[in-house]
């Protein structure tokens, strides 16, 4: 509760949110409600007064899970025809719903959401949302459409994907971790997969994978028993999974051609807030557990690393970001077991000297992978 008043007593930001963020009061000053159920399934959620809902299911299996790119094509196909409905009709009825579906994934978890504008957050829609977004993750579903797979392979929304995870900042997460690291995703291994391969990634997901059930902007009760109802009959699992990225790798470097450019990264600080802020203060990102710069070249990059700015901006800047994260993003963040306004507290609360000393452990102490074109 400290950490939520800490909260609602930090000063509001100056910010141009997108259309589709969830900022708002409820969200800033909302206590994070977890529970639990009997098989182990854990239901989150906050800021019932929000505008907007977002439902749906964190799963503890991502990209480091099975084959290769298994992640990335049970994401790709995860509101494809199942149980007897296509595509289309799964679409439609979100659609018509006034509903928006969303997959995402990342090297420990997957994400599947739908958002909604409702007048009530016991209204049929919301029901429905939920049950899709659960459908969608894996749960009940039948097997997937092997020609609608091997369609979706070869479609433009597969090529788009793969070519976001072939950034720089995957390429140099793979020099960083060598070859402990299981890339999110590439053209050949998701050519090599099968829509059986598939199925059988989301049924050992579905028999023992943490899980997680997300209600933004909705009543914990209401979600509780919406996740009774849908969640109730999966088999006992643990509530929560330890993972972690493997060790970091000294002197990883990979030449890459083209025009890609350079990146550099160094370990992220482990407090989540500490990372935000550090990565704000030098201009760059978090990705894979790594604190990510790129640039023109190793010169360039170097020096943007090296040289901190004004850290009461940075903590701004990365508080700022919490409340422009879109639904299925800040959904992302609570299902790896974030509270976003305790985080947004944490952050604004931190001690400028211990942020430049956190920089200077992270620059000066690790050593850094290389990529250069």
């Amino acid at each position: 509760m400290a950490a939520i008043a800490a909260a609602r007593a930090a000063p509001r930001l100056a910010r141009r949110a997108a259309p589709r963020t969830f900022a708002s009061d409820a969200y800033l000053g909302g206590d994070l409600e977890t529970s639990t159920l009997p098989n182990g399934v854990v239901v989150t959620t906050t800021a019932p007064g929000a505008p907007l809902t977002c439902v749906g299911v964190g799963v503890g299996r991502g990209a480091s899970h099975g084959p290769r790119s298994a992640a990335l094509a049970a994401s790709l196909n995860s509101f494809k025809t199942a149980n007897g409905r296509t595509d289309l009709r799964i679409q439609r009825d979100l659609e018509v719903a006034g509903s928006m579906p969303f997959s995402s994934f990342d090297a420990h978890q997957t994400t599947t959401v739908c958002t909604q504008h409702v007048v009530t957050r016991e209204a049929p829609c919301v029901a429905d949302a939920f049950q899709a977004a659960a459908l969608a993750a894996g749960v009940g579903r039948d097997a997937l459409t092997a020609w609608e797979f091997e369609e979706t392979k070869a479609s433009p929304l597969a090529l788009n994907a793969l070519a976001r995870h072939a950034s720089l900042e995957e390429q140099v997460a793979a020099a960083a971790y060598g070859k402990a690291y299981a890339p999110l995703g590439s053209a050949e291994d998701l050519a090599a997969l099968s829509s059986a391969d598939v199925d059988a990634w989301l049924q050992d997901a579905m028999s023992s994978a943490p899980v997680t059930a997300i209600g933004l902007g909705m009543e914990h009760a209401v979600m509780v028993s919406l996740a009774q109802s849908v969640l109730g009959d999966l088999a006992e699992r643990p509530s929560a999974s330890a993972e972690k990225f493997p060790a970091f790798q000294a002197g990883g470097v990979v030449a890459i051609s083209g025009d890609a450019g350079c990146a550099i990264a160094v370990p992220a600080p482990n407090d989540e807030a500490m990372a935000l802020t550090v990565a704000s203060a030098v201009g760059g990102s978090l990705s894979q557990g790594l604190l990510v710069v790129s640039g023109e070249d190793k010169e360039s990059c170097t020096t943007q690393l090296n040289a901190i700015g004004d850290v009461a901006l940075a903590k701004v800047a990365a508080a700022s970001g919490l409340l422009d994260l879109a639904p299925e993003a800040l959904a992302a963040l609570i299902a790896r077991g974030q509270d976003p306004a305790a985080l947004y507290g944490a952050i604004l609360g931190l001690d400028d000297a211990a942020i430049s000393a956190a920089h200077a452990s992270a620059t000066s102490n690790a050593p850094a992978a290389v990529i250069a074109a």
